[in-house]
């Protein structure tokens, strides 16, 4: 299914199962994470069109399903709240991040994070920007970056184990 424009605390007819394609056109300011996308049993494509602001601590937006989660970062586009993670793939499926926007700021603690069981790819394109530190898996996840990350966290590496990274960027 399709839905766009969706808002927080919208509940997709028939509960979180199958496939979800979610396109936010619009800016979402909110105190709660701006985007909560859940599938049980489906892969989820989350559009992010518009900017994205959450308001207090905690999560700006996150992806959990056991299939594969990918998420798309327009140009022009910011998402980022006041403290903590930004971007998030929980489950225990794969995840995507193609980030063609500018994800994070100053107080940004994680700029993207997945749990332990979620390999990772994190495409940051060409005029993406990543600000904040990277907490993903050890399943052999692929940072590719063609723009620029930032650590704004005081003597923070980017350490890489099993993980790759490919840089052409900043």
């Amino acid at each position: 299914s399709k839905y766009s424009d969706l808002q927080q605390n919208t509940t997709i007819p028939g509960g979180p199962t199958g496939n979800q394609t979610i396109t936010v056109g619009g800016a979402t300011t909110s105190d709660q994470e701006t985007v909560l996308a859940v599938s049980t049993s489906g892969n989820i494509t989350l559009n992010l069109n518009g900017n994205q602001f959450r308001t207090t601590a905690g999560d700006v937006l996150s992806t959990d399903t056991d299939g594969a989660s990918i998420i798309n970062v327009a140009t022009g586009v910011t998402v980022v709240g006041t403290t903590g993670d930004v971007i998030n793939f929980y489950g225990a499926g794969t995840g995507t991040l193609n980030n063609r926007g500018t994800i994070g700021n100053a107080t940004t603690g994680r700029g993207v994070y997945s749990g332990s069981a979620e390999a990772v790819t994190v495409n940051n394109l060409t005029g993406g920007v990543i600000n904040g530190n990277y907490d993903i898996s050890n399943l052999n996840d692929t940072i590719n970056n063609a723009g620029t990350i930032v650590s704004n966290v005081a003597g923070q590496t980017l350490t890489i184990s099993s993980n790759v990274l490919n840089n052409s960027g900043t």
